[in-house]
């Protein structure tokens, strides 16, 4: 059964009205039809099954049937604070982490950022909403305004996670994690990586300096890398 986030939260006691991109999506690229049936969810993790009784030109009414039970949630919800990268890398690691079950991505830019600056910011939300469809999540993560790191660090009380950093750091696999309802950051730096001062700073917020091992690994690759790790030992991979 396809599967649509839509933006704002569903009443369930009227029809949907769907337009804009999510019609497209339905009418254009499912080539979808009245009478058959979805799956829609909502901002607040709402889920219902729902039946298309018409669909034109000026967009798609949709039927709801039933409410869905809603998704179990993470463990722990992880909340991935990437350093901006260049290009398609930010597009691949947003989409990467939301098919991984994060739960908000932070985009900042650090020391040796090589983009200083981006408005890509509805881009990449958008991208996240295309990855929770396409992994049958009910639940989109957010995604941040562009800050700096240290703006991001500033207005953040003590903090609890890791920050990958090439220059040292203990193994991942000797990390202890327990569930909480507090979010385990992940934090992970541009092309350039942290600089010595960021992991630092990282420290006195509570973050741990974790090490990938020998490898350098290419920033994109260090995301996903680490969140798939972190998702295992939280028991929610394998």
């Amino acid at each position: 059964m396809p599967r649509l986030f839509l933006p704002s939260e569903i009443d369930p006691q009227r029809n949907v009205l769907i337009a804009g991109e999510e019609a497209h999506y339905l009418l254009a690229v499912l080539r979808m039809k009245a009478g058959e049936e979805l799956s829609l969810f909502d901002p607040s993790g709402r889920h219902f099954r729902a039946r298309i009784s018409r669909a034109g030109r000026e967009g798609i009414t949709a039927e709801l049937l039933e409410e869905l039970p809603p998704a179990r949630d993470p463990a722990r919800p992880v909340v991935l604070v990437q350093g901006i990268l260049k290009s398609d890398k930010m597009d691949l690691v947003v989409r990467k982490s939301t098919e991984l079950g994060v739960s908000r991505i932070v985009p900042v830019v650090a020391e040796r950022s090589q983009v200083r600056s981006t408005r890509k910011g509805e881009r990449w939300r958008k991208v996240a909403r295309e990855a929770a469809r396409q992994s049958f999540r009910t639940s989109v993560p957010g995604v941040d305004e562009p800050q700096g790191l240290a703006e991001f660090f500033g207005g953040a009380g003590s903090l609890e996670g890791f920050i990958f950093w090439e220059g040292g750091g203990s193994s991942l696999r000797e990390a202890r994690l327990k569930h909480s309802p507090n979010p385990l950051v992940i934090a992970i730096g541009p092309e350039g990586g942290f600089t010595e001062a960021e992991v630092s700073l990282a420290g006195r917020k509570g973050l741990e300096v974790k090490s990938l091992g020998e490898r350098i690994l290419r920033a994109e690759t260090a995301a996903v890398a680490a969140l798939a790790v972190v998702q295992f030992l939280l028991g929610e991979l394998g």
